[in-house]
């Protein structure tokens, strides 16, 4: 009997001990997280424009003259480290930021909903405030009634699929490659 009490008294203190370990854990890796971000935070609240992609060099590509697939990202990431902090600072860059985001509403994209709903949908959620549905709306009704956009379909062994199939370092060149020179 002795010797189960110890046990259990090693076993509990062990639990207590490694649970208290991935806490801490947690919040290291959320304060690395949040002095990351912060970071970028800086960079883009400084120039008015969300970040693209870190380039090799290290520099980064920024977003914020045409509609790129990925505009929503940083907006949406300011919500969830607000969710991950609690700190007003990432809401109130979420709502600057995705104000970047709203011109692009009436955008010819199949990207849409993706974008608005990492902004926006974030914005939502956390808040419960019906005015961030307004700018979802609006893109929900150009996806569905807007104009029809040019989209690469490709075929291979007698099945079609969307998009030309580009990864890694083939992304860039079918970014970079031309509609025209991809009809001809």
């Amino acid at each position: 009997m002795k010797r189960i009490r110890s046990l259990l008294i090693v076993c509990c203190t062990s639990l207590f001990f490694f649970s208290g370990c991935k806490s801490d854990n947690n919040a290291r890796i959320a304060s690395a997280i949040s002095e990351q971000y912060s970071l970028m935070l800086d960079e883009a609240t400084s120039c008015k424009a969300l970040p693209r992609t870190i380039l090799p060099d290290g520099t980064t590509q920024w977003s914020n003259k045409r509609f790129e697939w990925t505009i929503g990202f940083f907006p949406g990431s300011c919500w969830l480290m607000y969710e991950l902090t609690g700190e007003d600072k990432w809401k109130e860059a979420g709502k600057e930021l995705q104000e970047i985001v709203r011109k692009f509403h009436k955008a010819s994209s199949h990207d849409l909903g993706f974008v608005f709903n990492c902004s926006f949908g974030n914005a939502f959620r956390l808040t419960k405030d019906s005015i961030y549905t307004v700018p979802m709306i609006q893109a929900a009704k150009t996806a569905v009634l807007g104009v029809p956009f040019s989209c690469d379909v490709g075929e291979f062994n007698g099945d079609y699929f969307i998009y030309v199939a580009a990864f890694g370092i083939f992304t860039d060149v079918s970014y970079a490659t031309s509609q025209e020179l991809k009809n001809a």
